[in-house]
């Protein structure tokens, strides 16, 4: 109870908690509105809250019967350092009561077993507690960096979902991440903090929305391929106006300054990224946010196929699905370009699987070739409209070809149980760094990643690739 109610209710025995320089008495924290030559103080607030903190703590000590303990912390929460109310002089010398101390009366098993180690360390969990730190210190795999028995039926079922290509990354590049996510359905917490500016992620569905919503508008216009220029700059204001309604009306936005610089960025680079010069193909059709392999169509544009068949990459064993940013197909259905766009920035050199980490290209290009016949001929890039450049890819096929190998490999080693980390474990977009040993990028990291390279075998390749 508070202090004020344990004063007007005396107990046999009495701790109060608390009793710091910034904690007690408390002091007061509003500004007057009237200033004391206009109404003094003492008719304006007759019992300061000071006072009345000073007269509770001197009652409570009087009318207790028995015993009256008196605790106060060392740290707060922060962990500086605070000092003793001024209430406590006079009073005996602090005893400090350090927390891992052994407790003299045991109030839970807790109690218990941490006042007698002893005891504690013949539990299975104390051994395999301690079994797990030691591992982790080895520059070896061992049992607790990631090692399963072979065909478990939760690595199995998380192979069997379809994939996307972030997923595939993962288990390229992150075999222990992609196990935690996809086969034991472990998630990074969200913040309840409300950031000033959009993050990359939110920055890039920003961009794509505003994509989807200007090419919907040209083609039902006419078409991307032969819209002016002023038309171009006309849908793509439109297109952010729709989006900008929607997201206000659904979710927290950055303030107001803040929010109308992230839409005109926006805006610009939606507008380089419809003016970058490709060639156009024979009547033209244009589609964004195309939907395959099982996913559900996000609006109610035109789509070149049925988005419910199952796109499978041969002799892989894996379904893949998603979403293709953009895909441009000639009137008769013979050639198409697929475009993937990248709003970060462009790499120093060109890239093509770049470790695992670039897969869109090959796999949408993939896509469209298995749901339009293996006659079409196909065009794929990445196109980053900040830098108005597009990388294409050159001879997907081949492409496709090694990086299926790769993700057989990758199949097969995750299916024995190696579910190790990788070089993007502990990195700064590892959304499940938390669940790593403290300091992982400069400890754990640095000690398992050649071990787990080694035992990993040929599923470790693709790491080196361009």
């Amino acid at each position: 109870m508070p202090a004020s109610a344990l004063a007007a209710s005396p107990r046999k025995f009495v701790r109060l908690l608390g009793p710091t320089s910034t904690g007690w008495p408390r002091r007061i924290s509003e500004d007057r509105l009237l200033s004391d030559h206009i109404v003094p103080t003492s008719e304006l607030d007759p019992l300061p809250v000071t006072a009345a903190d000073r007269r509770d703590f001197e009652t409570i000590l009087c009318t207790t019967a028995a015993q009256v303990v008196l605790s106060r912390p060392r740290r707060d929460g922060e962990g500086r350092l605070l000092g003793k109310s001024p209430l406590l002089r006079g009073q005996p010398e602090a005893r400090y009561v350090r927390r891992n101390r052994r407790p003299a009366h045991a109030m839970s098993e807790t109690d218990r077993l941490v006042a007698r180690p002893a005891d504690f360390g013949g539990y299975a969990q104390a051994l395999s507690a301690t079994a797990c730190w030691q591992d982790w210190q080895r520059p070896t795999i061992t049992a607790h960096d990631g090692l399963v028995r072979g065909d478990h039926p939760a690595v199995l079922a998380a192979l069997e979902r379809p994939q996307s290509a972030s997923s595939l990354a993962k288990l390229l590049r992150n075999p222990l991440g992609f196990t935690w996510t996809y086969a034991l359905g472990i998630r990074a917490p969200e913040t309840a903090e409300e950031a000033l500016v959009l993050d990359a992620r939110q920055s890039g569905i920003l961009l794509h929305d505003t994509l989807d919503h200007a090419v919907r508008l040209l083609e039902g216009e006419g078409s991307l391929a032969r819209a002016r220029p002023d038309q171009v700059v006309a849908a793509i204001e439109a297109g952010a106006a729709t989006v900008t309604a929607r997201w206000q009306a659904e979710q927290a936005t950055p303030p107001l300054v803040v929010w109308r610089r992230t839409l005109e960025d926006a805006k610009q680079i939606a507008l380089n990224a419809l003016q970058y010069p490709e060639s156009p193909l024979a009547d033209q059709k244009s589609y964004t946010e195309v939907p395959f392999g099982g996913q559900a169509a996000k609006s109610d544009g035109a789509i070149p196929w049925d988005p419910a068949t199952p796109v499978a990459i041969a002799g892989t064993g894996f379904q893949i699905s998603g979403y293709i940013d953009r895909l441009d197909l000639s009137g008769d259905a013979a050639r198409a370009r697929v475009l993937d766009y990248k709003g970060g920035k462009l790499p120093p050199k060109p890239v093509v699987l770049q470790g695992g980490k670039e897969l869109q290209r090959c796999l949408y290009a993939y896509a469209v070739k298995a749901l339009l016949g293996d006659d079409i001929d196909i065009d794929a890039a990445l196109l980053y409209p900040r830098e108005t450049e597009a990388r294409h890819l050159d001879a997907p096929a081949d492409v496709l070809e090694e990086l299926a190998g790769h993700l057989r490999a990758a199949r097969a080693s995750l299916v024995a149980g190696r579910a190790l980390i990788g070089p993007d474990n502990g990195g700064d977009y590892d959304d499940l760094s938390f669940a790593l040993p403290a300091n992982a990028p400069n400890g754990y990291c640095l000690r398992k990643l050649e071990p787990a390279r080694a035992a990993l075998g040929d599923a470790a390749i693709v790491w080196e690739a361009i």
